[in-house]
């Protein structure tokens, strides 16, 4: 193995360990998988570095193949954190790391059962009870693993179904979608990432970004679903009357550039959060001002008066929705849905249903 090789490589580890102090790193996603490849590579490194160094076994080429993949692992992750931003998509960015975790977790493993089967002279460092004592701290590293149940809600995407409402919880509350408004923000960050990604003409990931965006899609329209089982009036609201993004009766509706009518306090949020898109058509806004919707406020106002339905408290219902209060929005609908029914699959709403 050539020394400059093993260089690189602690090099490569050195400045993934130094990026605790980046500001990315107190953010969600990234902070619990950084700190699980963290803890992996800390057991590592002391190894590299006071043994291996000076060990005759630097020649083996199953070993040196092992440390190359790992230093390109360890790059390409810190890449990825590198890059994330708060509005990146959380289920696209876990994809990428919890792979290349796994990839990193591999390549240790093979490091420490090389140097434990080898039959080379080994400083104490690595005598057989020290490598396996290291084996084991590696195994035992966690880190959540939420790429499974993405890949499992994205067969059952095809099925008659759908994902259960089990399962579209554990990926919300894994990706820390915490209210509708969370669920439009990633997919508005998935329709990005697909644009980027169809100019640099990589079918296969351009593929793997539009399953993820119809299960993004998919969890919002059940979100709504469920939000429309459990109003308090047996009337359904008309359609139009609903914000898509607090998925409740308006009540100081405002329009935007693309025509598109919102509930004030809510599109007004998702303006201070840097988004410039419509949430519905997701059509790039030329500006952000708000227009009052006069209409649409009186038809809602004689909606309500001709059907016996309380116009909502404005400032309750929307303070209390653009930052839910103790539990999530998401989990709060989906536990009162599941108190209903014990094993619910809600099937796909038709997509004009909410583009009406």
């Amino acid at each position: 193995m050539k020394m400059s090789l093993l260089e690189t490589l602690l090099r490569g580890i050195s400045f993934f360990l130094n990026f605790s102090s980046s500001e990315n790193i107190n953010s969600e996603p990234v902070q619990k998988y950084y700190q699980g490849a963290e803890e992996i590579l800390k057991v590592l490194k002391p190894i590299i570095l006071n043994a291996i160094f000076d060990s005759e076994i630097t020649s083996d080429e199953v070993l040196s193949k092992a440390f190359e993949e790992l230093g390109v692992s360890v790059e390409e992750l810190l890449q990825q954190f590198e890059r994330w931003q708060p509005l990146s998509s959380k289920a696209y960015f876990v994809l990428q790391v919890e792979s290349l975790i796994s990839e990193i977790r591999n390549s240790c493993l093979d490091i420490f059962r090389v140097l434990k089967s080898s039959h080379q002279h080994l400083p104490y460092e690595l005598s057989s009870a020290s490598l396996e004592l290291h084996l084991q701290k590696i195994k035992h590293v966690g880190y959540e693993q939420t790429s499974s149940v993405i890949k499992e809600a994205k067969r059952d995407q095809v099925g008659n179904f759908g994902p259960s409402s089990e399962i579209l919880l554990r990926i919300a509350e894994s990706l820390s979608l915490n209210s509708n408004m969370e669920i439009l923000i990633e997919a508005v960050a998935l329709e990005k990432l697909k644009e980027n990604t169809a100019q640099a003409k990589k079918v296969a990931e351009v593929q793997c970004i539009d399953q993820l965006i119809a299960l993004i899609t998919h969890m919002h329209h059940c979100l709504f679903l469920i939000k429309q089982s459990q109003t308090c009036s047996s009337i359904p609201i008309p359609l139009d009357f609903i914000c898509t993004l607090s998925l409740e009766l308006m009540t100081d509706p405002v329009i935007v550039a693309s025509g598109q009518t919102y509930e004030r306090a809510f599109i007004k949020k998702w303006f201070d959060l840097g988004l410039t898109v419509c949430p519905k058509t997701r059509q790039t806004l030329v500006h952000t001002c708000l227009i009052p919707n006069y209409t649409t406020k009186a038809l809602i106002v004689n909606w309500c008066e001709s059907n016996n339905v309380k116009l909502p408290d404005l400032v309750v219902s929307t303070l209390n929705q653009v930052y839910p209060p103790c539990a999530t929005e998401v989990k709060k609908l989906v536990e009162g849905l599941k108190s209903t029914s014990n094993n619910v699959k809600l099937p796909d709403l038709v997509e004009s249903t909410l583009n009406q």
